[in-house]
């Protein structure tokens, strides 16, 4: 496994390691095209894109004469971030709206689109159709057009010139000389930007075609509904990143690679409502806003830890990594998750632990409700650890991942324990206990029995589980 040591956290990029890791990216990424290009060529599934299939196929055909006739702006699609969300969609179980569809579809054509308007690209005809308002992330820039009509956009390059038109309209549409000029009715505008983290900061995540909303149905409120003000993602984002280049500046090695863009989720109803969401390797964070720049950075660690065990990772070497039966208590959502749910939540927060007890003596952590966070979440990996040794069928590449990551979440145990006092104790085990009740209560599971909840053995079972797995080897 390349980068096998950085698997459990983020280690230092030298440049050489950068590129290594870029590379294991962009090689990720074009599997994925790979993939989508077989997935069109069924007939049979080709009902699940709707109309859009003959879209797709033409951005498709853009794609293979660009690999032919301009070999350096094919590389640049190729490893587009949007390739594997949209696959991911294709292959799910679940039905993909037509809006979504459109925008995902509309993600993968602006690069196209952005190419050809600037006329880096002039041979041939191409055709796309797509919303009336794109980002082009890897541009960094928004594509507005302003043509009469409502409907979408259909885009007909032909040599140095577009026609522009939009659906439900009668007229002729509007014919555009290329390279675009400043008065043309096609705007190519620059993105808001981190000066930090060098990525757009997206307000309007309906343009990706995903949202990273989830629902939040029974969150109570804690008394802040209608009186907190978070902050502006542009601000709070800043803030993290300074607390990351201070504390952990290796995650910010690893952010160069992965991230695409931050996307704004809004601010939330109350202060206890938090949530950030990724869609794999190299794709957009999204994020609510927080109070305190310090659950950004946690925020963007658990992310990027997310998206560093997609891309790091050879998933046969967990047996059970692709059984998507949903049939254990996972600590860290409410519904029954199949195995792997546990995996990505140790793994990331391992690293948002390890965040924590680095920024122990900031004085967010003289406030009970820090300290108790980073007890709860402790020990929702010790619940996950115990039952993937429990349930996992680890082949022994997988087993020394397990117990790379048992050393941490043991050397973490004693340094997060001693945080806690006996209020915190009986205020976890009582959130514990109705957890795995309300978990239940939704689903069978198999790991609801009393030894998932004994802490000192899981830790026990934690530091000895690297010499087992040498033993074994």
């Amino acid at each position: 496994m390349q980068f096998q040591e950085a698997f459990t956290f983020p280690t230092p990029l030298s440049p050489e390691t950068e590129a290594s890791a870029r590379e294991l990216l962009r090689t990720q990424q074009m599997g994925q095209l790979d993939l989508l290009i077989g997935w069109v060529q069924q007939p049979e599934r080709l009902g699940k894109l709707g109309g859009c299939a003959t879209e797709l196929q033409s951005l498709l055909s853009e794609a293979f004469e660009l690999v032919e006739r301009a070999p350096a702006l094919a590389r640049e699609f190729l490893e587009h971030w949007s390739t594997p969300v949209l696959l991911g969609r294709l292959l799910g179980p679940a039905a993909i709206s037509p809006s979504a569809l459109q925008h995902l579809l509309g993600n993968l054509a602006s690069l196209l689109i952005v190419q050809r308007l600037r006329g880096e690209v002039s041979h041939g005809e191409a055709f796309f159709v797509t919303p009336r308002a794109l980002y082009c992330l890897p541009r960094g820039e928004q594509l507005d057009v302003r043509v009469p009509g409502e409907g979408r956009i259909t885009w007909h390059f032909s040599g140095a010139q577009c026609l522009v038109t939009a659906e439900g309209e009668a007229g002729p549409g509007l014919r555009i000389p290329l390279p675009l000029t400043v008065d043309a009715p096609v705007r190519l505008q620059p993105l808001p930007w981190s000066e930090s983290w060098k990525v757009p900061v997206l307000e309007d995540s309906e343009l990706l075609g995903i949202t990273g909303r989830r629902e939040r149905a029974g969150i109570p409120d804690d008394g802040s509904s209608g009186t907190w003000r978070p902050m502006p993602l542009l601000r709070s984002a800043e803030e993290a990143f300074h607390i990351l280049g201070e504390l952990w500046p290796e995650v910010l090695d690893w952010a160069r690679v992965l991230l695409p863009a931050l996307v704004d989720m809004g601010g939330p109803e109350n202060r206890s409502v938090r949530c950030s969401s990724s869609y794999g390797a190299g794709t957009p964070v999204f994020l609510t806003r927080v109070a305190n720049g310090l659950e950004h950075a946690e925020d963007l660690v658990h992310e990027l830890q997310h998206e560093r065990m997609y891309l790091l990772l050879d998933p046969r070497v967990f047996g059970r990594w692709d059984d998507s039966r949903p049939e254990f208590v996972s600590a860290y959502r409410t519904d029954p998750r199949p195995l792997r749910g546990l995996h990505l939540g140790l793994h990331s927060f391992l690293a948002v632990n390890r965040l924590r007890l680095l920024a122990l003596d900031r004085p967010e952590f003289q406030q009970r409700e820090w300290r108790f966070q980073l007890l709860k979440s402790h020990r929702c990996n010790l619940l996950s650890f115990r039952t993937l040794l429990d349930f996992e069928r680890p082949t022994p590449e997988g087993r020394a991942l397990l117990a790379q990551m048992a050393v941490a979440l043991s050397e973490q145990h004693p340094l997060i324990e001693r945080v806690a006092d006996a209020d915190m104790d009986q205020a976890f085990e009582a959130w514990m206990k109705n957890h795995f009740s309300r978990v239940a209560a939704s689903g069978p599971v198999v790991n609801h029995a009393e030894i998932y909840m004994d802490w000192r053995e899981a830790a026990v079972l934690a530091a000895g589980y690297p010499q087992h797995v040498g033993a074994a080897s």
